[in-house]
């Protein structure tokens, strides 16, 4: 990915204080159940054999881990589900076949 000098220098400065900077692997949605605040995010794979990639992988452990927040992988393809569990805890498990099953759970 291509910075700006102004991005460098913020990303210098950044981690002169000690600070580890995360710009990409977002994920795809972040979902909230209308009328609450319940969110999940999720991150959607085009095909059945497509791992997150290690980016994504870091910043989806750390936003579970700064915000607590459910964070999923979704395969529509094959239906596949898999939750992300945190930095400590590099194995992602299954919850479940179907996105509505999942959406119901936090829903």
């Amino acid at each position: 990915m291509k910075y700006t000098e102004a991005e460098r220098q913020f990303i210098r400065e950044a981690e002169g204080y000690g600070w580890i900077t995360h710009r990409n692997g977002w994920p795809d949605f972040l979902l909230r159940k209308r009328g609450t605040k319940k969110y999940v995010c999720v991150e959607v794979k085009n095909k059945s054999t497509e791992k997150l990639r290690i980016k994504q992988w870091e910043m989806l452990s750390c936003l579970k881990e700064a915000t607590g927040m459910p964070i999923f992988v979704y395969w529509p393809k094959n239906g596949k589900i898999e939750e992300v569990r945190g930095p400590n805890q590099r194995k992602i498990r299954v919850r479940g076949k179907h996105l509505g099953t999942l959406l119901s759970l936090y829903g």
